[in-house]
């Protein structure tokens, strides 16, 4: 089976989490056997630096297509007609280099799934859809929303989403059934082994990027509230982004900088070091379709306190974390500390073992070979 992966960005240089969900799905579709090609078409603005034009990159089992080319804000008319030129133009070197795809499995609507749509039309390859945006989690969208992808999802063999949220959401919005498959967690995280409680020592950690929508400030805040006068209670947080001064002159105000630390954008293996001296996780995002830095913490065997934010609600209940109210530090706040209250009570093996079931890499594959060869 040959298939084609359709992303709209790729995890390379300074930006190593751009749509990683592609990544991490493609090596784990090749290691179940699974001959893999992903074409990564990035059109965001020159402000976001990177190598311009093609970049084929051979990772582990896969070879990678990766465009550039900076167009910024434009039309999804222009932008969507500019990236399948430059898809049509990549996928004439997959047909010679790798021959025919048997399906075409596209990360997101927007873009890659109307070059999917496109492309069928065009080739007759099957295509699959797989909705990652948090702009479709909403219980109405907007109309021009409904028309532009439409059709996309009408075309696609199988449309999927990454939370039962998202799956709830776009099967209000479009006469379409819509199946739920989640995204899948890097294996570092399950080899990792949590420490022993320290006793005297309380770790938070929290990783992600530091934009309005995952709600750093409110986690900030929520720290304070709970343990600003609590001696050997400490916060990491892991990410980097627009809002980095705006948090770190925050955490200055409130008088908490000595217990809070900025690591900056790490990678999965410096991660799972962290999560080895912490003793729980915590992000309070605004909104989420699926919340990967919460499945990767319970990987590594860390319960996690989270926001009833449209993704992580289908993965927490009493065994591995706790669930605070979306945009409200006190709510938060209280999450914590009964975290830290009864944090003897949780199991790392547990907690871990649920994350394997439900999100490692073979379980997530398995169920996309499953749904692939129902229509090839």
């Amino acid at each position: 089976m040959f298939v084609l992966e359709i992303s709209n960005s790729y995890p390379e240089g300074k930006y190593l989490i751009n749509d990683i969900f592609c990544k991490d799905q493609s090596l784990a579709l090749a290691d179940a056997g699974v001959s893999v090609v992903i074409v990564a078409i990035d059109l965001r603005s020159i402000r976001r630096w990177r190598k311009w034009g093609l970049n084929i990159i051979k990772n582990d089992n896969i070879t990678v297509y990766h465009y550039n080319f900076p167009l910024g804000k434009n039309s999804r008319i222009i932008l969507s007609s500019i990236g399948f030129l430059i898809f049509k133009y990549i996928f004439k070197i997959v047909l010679k280099n790798h021959g025919r795809p048997d399906i075409m499995h596209a990360h997101f609507a927007e873009y890659a799934g109307i070059y999917a749509l496109k492309s069928k039309i065009k080739y007759n390859i099957p295509y699959f859809i797989t909705e990652h945006s948090s702009s479709f989690n909403k219980f109405t969208l907007e109309k021009k929303q409904k028309f532009f992808f439409n059709d996309v999802y009408r075309e696609s063999s199988m449309n999927i989403a990454v939370s039962p949220s998202l799956k709830k959401n776009l099967e209000n919005n479009f006469p379409y059934a819509f199946n739920f498959i989640p995204n899948i967690i890097d294996e570092i995280f399950f080899r990792i082994k949590k420490r022993s409680l320290a006793g005297d020592k309380f770790v938070i950690t929290s990783v992600g990027s530091l934009y309005c929508i995952k709600g750093m400030d409110i986690l900030i805040k929520a720290f304070t509230i709970a343990f600003k006068s609590v001696e050997n209670v400490f916060l990491n947080i892991i990410g980097d982004g627009p809002q980095k001064k705006l948090l770190t002159n925050l955490t200055r105000d409130l008088g908490v900088n000595d217990k809070i630390k900025f690591y900056g954008i790490l990678n999965r293996e410096k991660i799972a070091e962290i999560f080895t001296d912490s003793d729980c996780f915590a992000l309070s995002s605004r909104k989420e379709t699926f919340g990967v830095a919460y499945a990767e913490a319970m990987a590594a065997g860390l319960p996690v306190v989270a926001t009833k934010c449209g993704g992580p609600e289908f993965m927490i209940n009493h065994e591995n974390g706790i669930l605070a109210e979306n945009e409200n530090e006190y709510s938060f706040s209280e999450a914590l500390i009964k975290m830290k209250r009864d944090i003897s009570n949780y199991s790392s093996k547990i907690i871990s073992d649920y994350a394997r079931k439900n999100f490692s890499g073979k379980t997530v594959a398995e169920k996309l070979i499953m749904s692939f060869k129902k229509f090839i």
